[in-house]
């Protein structure tokens, strides 16, 4: 990728980073980015059309709230989630690369639809971000740091049943890495599944319910490119975001633990699997 191409996205990044605080500015820098990708040949034509219809919905909840227009809105975020809608290039930034001699080959691409998400959501919900009624409790700290431990142990159950294998690299790629799985995975998986999947049930069926409903289809998600062992661990992960979500009521915080997550497996454990459990996966 070339030194422009880096630019934009590192500029959609900001807009993600931004949306929480400032969605006008956060709008603005999506827009020059959009134009960006379209120059870049990210964003094709059938793209654009949806970026069109998206925004056209958004404006039309913002006026009704219509309960249709929400779910027709939340559908296709889940479109984008799956990369079900046509006109997006996503690039291929590392293609079956090999962290270590005991990992699976790992590839990695930027998402410019997946990142579409949280801006169609924060239409849908003022508090999908953080709930600035929620007074966070002075134990909280107690309550982050037991989740911190929860996810240390998490990595090493998958060790001890042969899913990974302790192992310390830092690869040449780990800004890209932090990059594109800081903004355009933590941070949208958890404005999805926590910010507003979780908090939406929290106020229908109650918040462990809720909590554990959303750490369930968080969990199912991950079967599609794993194996049931896998999904049962996002599972658990989805349980631990969940509750650092419910601590904090603060998408930054579940995004933090998710993207921690991911690091401390990508620097200390064999990255994505240890390959010989790699044949058994879908």
């Amino acid at each position: 990728m070339s030194y422009l191409a880096y630019s934009v996205w590192i500029l959609l990044a900001l807009a993600l980073g931004t949306l929480p605080k400032n969605q006008k500015i956060a709008f603005v820098l999506l827009g020059i980015s959009c134009i960006g990708f379209v120059y870049l040949g990210v964003l094709g034509l059938s793209g654009i059309a949806v970026l069109i219809s998206l925004v056209l919905l958004m404006l039309a909840y913002d006026k009704v709230k219509s309960l249709w227009i929400e779910i027709i809105l939340v559908l296709a975020c889940f479109a984008l989630f799956f990369h079900y809608l046509p006109g997006f290039a996503n690039p291929k930034i590392l293609d079956k690369v090999l962290v270590s001699d005991q990992s699976a080959p790992f590839s990695m691409y930027f998402n410019l639809d997946k990142a579409l998400i949280p801006f169609v959501l924060c239409v849908l919900t003022s508090s999908l971000f953080v709930q600035k009624t929620h007074q966070t409790s002075r134990n909280a700290v107690w309550g982050y740091l037991a989740l911190a431990c929860l996810v240390i142990l998490l990595l090493c159950v998958a060790s001890v049943l042969g899913g990974l294998r302790f192992e310390f690299h830092i690869p040449s790629w780990l800004p890209l890495f932090v990059l594109a799985n800081l903004f355009f995975v933590s941070f949208v998986e958890e404005t999805l599944f926590r910010g507003y999947i979780q908090q939406r049930l929290s106020h229908k069926i109650g918040a462990y319910p809720a909590l554990f409903a959303a750490s369930f289809v968080f969990g199912f998600y991950h079967f599609f490119w794993a194996n049931w062992l896998f999904a049962f661990f996002a599972v658990l992960a989805g349980v631990i975001y969940g509750l650092a979500w419910m601590i904090s009521r603060n998408v930054w915080v579940s995004t933090l633990f998710h993207f921690g997550l991911n690091l401390t497996h990508l620097i200390f454990f064999t990255y994505p699997f240890y390959a010989p459990y790699a044949p058994n996966f879908h």
